[in-house]
């Protein structure tokens, strides 16, 4: 059984392919592409958590205007009373070792 011979087409061809291949996985272009891509997924992705962050942000302004928020606050952040209130302080229970 004789096995057929490559023709010259396929031989051109195949090397053609191989050059190119050869060509994009060492070239310069080919790797400041690649970078190039990353670098904009990476800002993306950083946009996408920015932008999330800012519509918690705005949510958070939004209570704070509000007077039960800064009453709250007030209370907790710094310690004040209104007028007509008392006052108790505890200490915390001791932790038993």
């Amino acid at each position: 059984m004789k096995i057929p011979k490559k023709t010259g087409a396929k031989r051109l061809s195949f090397a053609a392919a191989a050059a190119l291949v050869f060509l994009l996985l060492f070239s310069r272009t080919f790797y400041k592409l690649a970078e190039n891509i990353w670098q904009y997924y990476k800002a993306k992705k950083a946009l996408a958590q920015e932008t999330e962050r800012n519509i918690k942000l705005k949510k958070e302004a939004e209570l704070s205007n509000k007077d039960y928020f800064l009453e709250y606050s007030a209370r907790t952040k710094l310690g004040l009373k209104k007028e007509e209130e008392i006052e108790y302080r505890f200490e915390p229970p001791k932790r038993k070792e």
